[in-house]
């Protein structure tokens, strides 16, 4: 079954306004966020939390081997979705 998830404005309180204002917004995850989590974040405007998650997919990645892969993953999936 597929969910969404509905978005108005602050400022929607009178009826008429929240049907022209009201956004239905599917709710599923992204596989280029996955892929490109700091890139897509960038690319959708959220600079600072792209360049945060940039600079920590960077420590991630000085983690050794086998934690720092899994931990990344991780993270990958967390931003995908």
């Amino acid at each position: 079954m597929k969910s969404y998830t509905v978005h108005l404005p602050l400022e929607a309180r009178d009826p008429e306004m929240i049907a022209g204002e009201l956004k239905v917004v599917p709710d599923t995850g992204s596989f280029l966020a996955f892929l490109f989590g700091p890139l897509w974040l960038m690319a959708k405007g959220a600079w600072l939390w792209g360049l945060a998650i940039g600079v920590i997919e960077l420590g991630l990645a000085l983690l050794p081997d086998p934690f720092g892969l899994i931990v990344n993953l991780l993270f990958g999936i967390l931003i995908g979705l």
